[in-house]
């Protein structure tokens, strides 16, 4: 994810002389759906990228996970640190 996150991610000018720390969530559903993203903290810092775009075009490619070998909906976490003046 890290991976693709880096090569697409874009920042607005007014996050190009910061670093922050993106806090994200969503839920992968037992049939590979995204849904329910929203990223956790500063708003205002989650507007300076568009890495919402980018988990969403992952979606129906997830892999769901399992619990006694039928698929169920999981919570995705992750945290992404972005240096502004990177991208």
């Amino acid at each position: 994810m890290n991976k693709l996150i880096e090569s697409k991610l874009k920042v607005k000018e007014q996050g190009k002389n910061i670093v922050f720390r993106l806090n994200y969530i969503f839920t992968i559903t037992c049939d590979g759906q995204i849904k329910d993203f929203k990223t956790l903290g500063d708003s205002e810092l989650s507007n300076l990228t568009n890495i919402e775009e980018i988990i969403m075009e992952t979606n129906g490619k997830w892999i769901p996970a399992e619990k006694d070998g039928k698929p169920v909906d999981c919570i995705y976490f992750a945290k992404k640190t972005i240096a502004g003046n990177k991208y």
